[in-house]
């Protein structure tokens, strides 16, 4: 199995530029990944140069292939909705630079959240300062505010899961979805749509847009904690195992093998192997302990549940 180190499992780090991007395949090589899933407001830059560079310290790590997350809100406005998918076009040709084959997108609808906070700010750079300097103190300050709200991480933020979708709300995601899938697929690249809230609050919901794009270059991203209380984990993750192709396995409590025991991680992966699953797993470490440190020990957990499966 290949378990990649998340970016954001080191943000506060890379934000205050107590760390870099370029240090971290080392230091994610040293702590026994064998890759990296960039989160693409947290690179410097988004220039080819950059991430020509950060893919050749990929390589001289020993890291294997990587991953990206990128994000749409797909309920902009035309002429944002334009620009947006005209951006993440020019990043998806940039992917090999970094080694990257599989896409994480999530569909955004807008809101406070620390993606959406981190992409305004990210987008608010001038050009210069894209050419290798974190987001900065703006960034980590916004974060640390967000976190002491309980806004940095989505699970639980409501008790009860949205309702289901309508037909229009699902075609009008679907129509970038072609577009972006259409482009990832001349590159080569398969894109994971993740359950990440909304819109891809439900299962069945993710996998009616995959019947709409109908493009064997769009999967699932199946992040195996991005359910509501009131959902029943354990099916919504049966439901979407057969189409994934990246997982995110998260780490939020300071004890990683209870929090794997709590949350039913066994289980999930057991239907995954079940399906014959043979994609990477992103281990995105959040809570009270993030960090290579707390990142590695529950890599560990995950490797010895996958072996056990």
């Amino acid at each position: 199995m290949q378990v990649w180190l998340g970016a954001c499992s080191v943000l506060p780090e890379l934000l205050s530029g107590r760390l870099t991007c370029a240090e971290l395949p080392d230091l994610a090589a040293k702590h026994g990944f064998e890759g990296i899933d960039w989160l693409d407001r947290l690179l410097p830059s988004w220039q080819p140069e950059a991430w020509a560079d950060l893919g050749r310290a990929c390589d001289e790590a020993g890291l294997g292939p990587c991953g990206l997350n990128l994000s749409l809100t797909y309920t902009a406005a035309p002429g944002r909705l334009e620009r947006q998918i005209g951006h993440l076009e020019r990043l998806l040709g940039q992917c090999h630079l970094l080694g990257v084959k599989v896409v994480r997108l999530a569909l955004d609808s807008g809101g406070l959240s620390v993606n959406n906070l981190l992409q305004l700010l990210a987008d608010m750079r001038p050009t210069p300062a894209r050419q290798g300097r974190p987001l900065g103190p703006l960034a980590l300050a916004a974060y640390r505010g967000l976190n002491r709200l309980g806004l940095t991480s989505d699970r639980g933020r409501r008790p009860s899961a949205p309702p289901r979708a309508s037909w229009a709300q699902l075609q009008a995601a679907a129509n970038p979805l072609r577009r972006l899938t259409k482009i990832a697929g001349g590159l080569g690249l398969t894109l994971g749509l993740e359950n990440h809230w909304g819109l891809t609050s439900h299962a069945q919901d993710i996998l009616a847009l995959l019947d709409l794009v109908a493009n064997e270059r769009l999967g699932v991203c199946l992040d195996l904690n991005n359910f509501y209380e009131d959902q029943d984990a354990l099916a919504q993750v049966a439901g979407l195992a057969p189409s994934a192709v990246q997982v995110h396995y998260k780490a939020r409590l300071a004890d990683p093998e209870a929090e794997a025991a709590m949350l039913n991680y066994a289980a999930m992966l057991g239907l995954l192997k079940e399906e014959g699953y043979q994609g990477a797993f992103s281990l995105e470490c959040e809570g009270p302990r993030p960090g290579l440190e707390h990142a590695a020990a529950a890599a560990q957990v995950l490797r010895r549940l996958w072996q056990a499966a």
